[in-house]
């Protein structure tokens, strides 16, 4: 049985991992690093400048 998760995050750097369903918005103004694996999907906003994303599967990410 697979959970729907949802999550916001504000933070100065965030490090995120994400896998099956579910989704994340966050927050990070220096550093975000974000492992995504199935359909979840990420929003990153504040532009941080160390961006480091890694997609396995349908999810993906939006940096905003």
């Amino acid at each position: 049985m697979h959970q729907l998760l949802r999550a916001t995050v504000l933070a100065a750097s965030v490090e995120l991992e994400l896998s099956d369903l579910g989704g994340a918005t966050v927050y990070a103004r220096n550093t975000a690093r974000l492992r995504l694996s199935g359909t979840g999907s990420a929003t990153v906003y504040g532009k941080p400048a160390t961006r480091r994303a890694a997609t396995h599967g349908m999810g993906g990410v939006s940096w905003q």
